[in-house]
């Protein structure tokens, strides 16, 4: 399996464990990603970056990796 394979199969797994965190829980870190994951860190960064743009996650330098997700706004009720 190609590097570029494998990144992108730890994203599609963590992708699906995702939908199941709250909204703003954080992400592992890459150290203990990598390490789960058996990779290189920047295997664990090249998931994570991919994760961010596919939206579910955003990343915040210093500050960690967090589970992204839609907040449902009500704009005005039915009558």
């Amino acid at each position: 399996m190609t590097s570029a394979q494998r990144y992108l199969e730890m994203a599609d797994v963590l992708e699906a464990e995702l939908a199941h965190v709250p909204v703003g829980a954080r992400v592992p870190s890459e150290h203990t990603l990598a390490e789960r994951f058996a990779v290189s860190r920047p295997a664990t960064r090249a998931a994570l970056h991919e994760l961010e743009r596919r939206l579910p996650v955003r990343r915040v330098q210093g500050a960690g990796t967090f589970r992204r997700g839609r907040v449902e706004y009500v704009v005005s009720v039915a009558v």
